[in-house]
């Protein structure tokens, strides 16, 4: 007798190809063989993962992603970035003045912080101080120029924006007013390359290394061997340069063949022209030994330094804070070498100077008041190490008159000093605050 067929067979004709079977039935056959899946298995993987989190059904990076920086839902907004799971800002250039700081965020957005009289923060408002970072309005720049009370920024196309204390013309608009709290064009000045900004005036020179200046002439400012004069002009005798920088009244340019020219006022020896006498320098003049071969500038308030291209760094003018380096407070009317300092970067203003050594050390001497080195202690007559936790990310460092802040190798920033009025932007102000910290965005 023959054995009864498979019920899904009936004389050779599946029962699948007749429709006789439910689909329900053909779905459990054909998975019945499968494995079953875990659904918090991906979870359970993430959370072991170090810096990982499972965040909205996802495994995030809690350092970097800009939706969850440093805990889940916590979100980076207005363009900010997550850098160590924290929410932060990314700069391209950055300036000091005595008590405030700006910088150029990626993107061209101007943020300042700091001191404020004056609306030199740009914010259009005249509060004393910003002790948090606040954005220039209608300013889109490339780099940023911080003065005592007022503040300019080189836009895109080379013009100039200034804001602040005007009552000399120092935002050169050719309309003197006690404050402008927007920003306004700078008249007759075009395709900007460099640019000092002192109490009073203002200088900036081309991409062709023609320099004017504007503002207050009563220390010989603007170079021009006249007083009075408010209105762009061309200090005589300047050409070929390629940088600039300002103390309170005087400023000094880096011009044809690395050589080195100050003018304006000079009773602290800051022109450094080698002439003992406290008269103002109306005309640019060269600085003594300095007429060739020196790379960059670093400019303080009575004081400056150059550096020459085979790493030595030179200073003259005030030295109350043995800033000259040379460890002595000895006033320098001519320039003096750093001894036994070759370096390969240059940094400084006010009375406070930093340099990279051609070893790699970051080193700082000078005016130390409320830690503006970084330093504990009292001013440095000579250099010695500083920053030692940020001095390998270090790109760029610019100094106030009791602070100091640094641009690092990833574009972040840090300042640390003094904060009575705001200077380190962290949101407060009182005492000093000795250790480098981010500004609060």
């Amino acid at each position: 007798m023959r054995a009864p067929r498979h019920p899904r067979y009936l004389r050779g004709v599946s029962l699948v190809s007749r429709g006789l079977l439910p689909a329900a039935l053909l779905a459990a056959m054909a998975c019945s063989s499968l494995p079953s899946v875990d659904p918090g298995a991906a979870e359970r993987a993430c959370a072991a993962t170090p810096g990982r989190a499972w965040c909205g059904a996802q495994c995030v990076q809690l350092a970097s992603d800009a939706s969850h920086c440093g805990a889940c839902g916590r979100a980076c907004t207005d363009g900010m970035t997550c850098d160590e799971g924290r929410c932060t800002r990314r700069f391209v250039d950055l300036s000091s003045s005595y008590n405030h700081t700006c910088g150029v965020e990626v993107g061209g957005a101007v943020w300042c912080w700091g001191a404020n009289e004056s609306g030199q923060a740009g914010d259009g408002d005249r509060a004393l101080a910003s002790a948090r970072p606040v954005r220039a309005r209608g300013v889109v720049a490339t780099r940023v120029f911080a003065g005592y009370s007022h503040t300019c920024a080189l836009s895109e196309d080379a013009s100039l924006l200034c804001w602040g204390a005007n009552p000399h013309n120092e935002l050169g608009d050719g309309a003197p007013a006690m404050v402008r709290l927007e920003p306004v064009a700078a008249r007759g000045v075009s395709r900007t390359a460099a640019m000092a900004v002192a109490m009073a005036f203002s200088c900036a020179a081309d991409v062709d290394g023609a320099a004017l200046c504007w503002g207050s002439n009563e220390w010989g400012g603007l170079g021009d061997g006249r007083s009075g004069r408010r209105q762009p002009v061309a200090p005589v005798g300047l050409a070929g340069v390629t940088a600039m920088g300002a103390g309170w009244g005087h400023a000094c340019a880096l011009g044809e063949g690395g050589a080195v020219w100050c003018w304006g006022s000079r009773g602290f020896a800051q022109t450094g022209d080698g002439r003992e006498a406290p008269v103002t320098a109306v005309w640019a003049a060269p600085v003594v030994a300095l007429h060739e071969g020196m790379t960059s500038l670093a400019v303080g308030n009575t004081v400056a330094c150059a550096l020459a291209g085979d790493g030595a760094v030179w200073c003259w003018g005030e030295n109350t804070y043995g800033s000259s380096g040379d460890g002595t407070t000895q006033r320098r009317w001519s320039p003096a070498p750093v001894p036994g300092l070759a370096a390969t970067a240059l940094y400084g203003g006010f009375g406070s100077f930093f340099a990279r050594r051609s070893d790699g050390v970051l080193v700082g001497w000078g005016k130390n008041d409320e830690g503006a080195l970084g330093a504990a202690g009292g001013h440095r007559l000579v250099p010695v190490p500083v920053l030692e936790e940020i001095a390998p990310r270090v790109a760029r460092l610019v100094a106030g008159g009791t602070h100091a802040c640094a641009l690092l190798t990833d574009q972040t920033v840090r300042c640390w000093g003094g904060n009575t009025l705001g200077q380190l932007g962290r949101g407060t102000t009182g005492p000093p605050l000795p250790g480098p910290a981010e500004p609060a965005w």
